[in-house]
């Protein structure tokens, strides 16, 4: 997995390419480099792109617990000051894909998280402009 910096127009966002799911446990460390690096930046917006990914190990519990500790992180970066209180977070999948799955799973499984907003798209515009929206 990596992610690299993206500029959309006056805002700023991070990009993460999935091509493979790491191991849950470098997963979590992910995580928290690329919050820190959000919270640096002064990013809210992260655009996933998993047009490439095509296996993951992950179950729908592993995502579910990726996402509360995510969440969990925002709340207590947001409590001291160093980020924004809501991370804005679009999927991008090709339709019918495995991707495509995991994205909407991705997104029924933050369900509720009062500190991440989770939108999925199949077109990078749509999923820009949903990303813009605040």
């Amino acid at each position: 997995m990596q992610y690299e910096l993206l500029t959309l127009d006056a805002d700023r966002a991070l990009l993460l390419r999935v091509i493979e799911t790491p191991s849950l446990e470098r997963a979590q460390v992910l995580n928290t480099a690329m919050l820190a690096d959000l919270s640096r930046l002064g990013f809210a917006r992260l655009l996933v792109d998993c047009r490439e990914l095509e296996r993951s190990d992950f179950q729908a519990s592993d995502v579910r617990g990726l996402l509360h500790h995510l969440d969990r992180s925002i709340a207590r970066h947001a409590a001291a000051g160093q980020t924004p209180d809501r991370l804005r977070i679009a999927l991008l999948s090709d339709a019918d894909t495995f991707g495509h799955g995991i994205a909407r799973m991705t997104v029924g499984h933050a369900y509720g998280l009062p500190h991440l907003q989770v939108h999925h798209a199949t077109d990078r515009d749509a999923a820009l402009n949903w990303l813009r929206q605040a």
